[in-house]
């Protein structure tokens, strides 16, 4: 039973964490929201940074540093992303991984309107009754 009711308590704990976090410190709420809005490029970027400092092809460092240099090394990472998604987020709307993927799928870069009599159907707005 506990492997059922483990992930909805883990959901719960992190959603009662960023309901304190958003009333209590609103400015890290909105480094954190800063964050969601670009998780595909944090995701992208995280694995090429640590890729290219512990496989072969780039540092090779796998199993020469310590548990606790690594776990530095990660939090140094992560908080570098939270400061730069916060500047790349007040100025564009979505991040660069982001946008290319809304590219692709909406077949024109977004916010822009689509041409009359181009692209899907789903683009056009449905008339209000």
């Amino acid at each position: 039973m506990s492997l059922l009711t483990a992930p909805a308590l883990t959901a719960s704990y992190a959603c009662g964490l960023l309901l304190l976090v958003s009333a209590v410190r609103p400015a890290a709420a909105r480094v954190l929201a800063a964050s969601g809005r670009m998780a595909l490029t944090q995701y992208l970027s995280q694995s090429l940074v640590l890729a290219l400092i512990f496989t072969g092809y780039g540092l090779g460092l796998y199993d020469r540093v310590g548990t606790a240099v690594v776990l530095a090394g990660c939090l140094v990472l992560y908080g570098a992303q939270l400061a730069l998604g916060v500047r790349l987020m007040g100025r564009v709307r979505y991040g660069p991984a982001e946008l290319v993927l809304r590219t692709v799928t909406l077949g024109r870069r977004p916010g822009r309107s689509p041409s009359p009599g181009s692209g899907p159907a789903a683009d056009v707005p449905l008339p209000v009754p």
